[in-house]
């Protein structure tokens, strides 16, 4: 990925750390520490691709300011706003469409009508619930919860490599 983000060093060293905590975790999900681990591994999930989709965003500004890509200037003022506040998923389909668009790819790089989408947004609920709870229930994380939340890292992990496949192919001809 080094070779991709060489304006953005941070990237590398951030995602190693970040799945390096999903993967440790990951192979604690069966520990006597179950429900904590969980929770944990859960939010790891959520920090992991809330900075890979921030460092995504800047990307795509970063080469439109460059005039590398075109977008929309709509689009730049959407991203360039306090993205903080938009919610994470409308976020991931306006970074990941408009990244579709400014590579002049064919292929699609996250299908918003897919059960993976789905599963994406059941597993944005359980992290909120999880993340600020109001009941003592709402910290419980179930079987289903937790394999929604796997099946939602397994679906984002397939998006971002997309990403990086689609950027790499148009970087070999508008070198940045």
């Amino acid at each position: 990925m080094a070779d991709l983000y060489t304006n953005l060093p941070e990237v590398d060293g951030m995602v190693r750390v970040l799945s390096a905590d999903v993967q440790q975790l990951s192979t604690q999900l069966n520990s006597e520490y179950s429900s904590t681990t969980q929770r944990t591994y859960s939010r790891a999930v959520f920090a992991l691709v809330e900075a890979i989709l921030e460092q995504h965003k800047k990307l795509l500004l970063d080469l439109a300011e460059k005039s590398v890509i075109t977008l929309d200037s709509g689009v730049t003022d959407k991203l360039k706003e306090d993205t903080h506040y938009l919610k994470l998923q409308d976020k991931l389909k306006i970074v990941y469409k408009k990244g579709k668009d400014a590579f002049n790819s064919e292929a699609m790089l996250a299908n918003f009508s897919s059960q993976g989408w789905s599963d994406f947004g059941n597993a944005v609920s359980i992290r909120n619930r999880i993340t600020h709870p109001k009941t003592h229930e709402d910290c419980q994380i179930t079987d289903d919860d937790l394999q929604t939340v796997k099946k939602a890292e397994q679906w984002f992990r397939q998006v971002n490599n997309k990403f990086v496949e689609v950027a790499r192919k148009y970087r070999e001809t508008h070198p940045w």
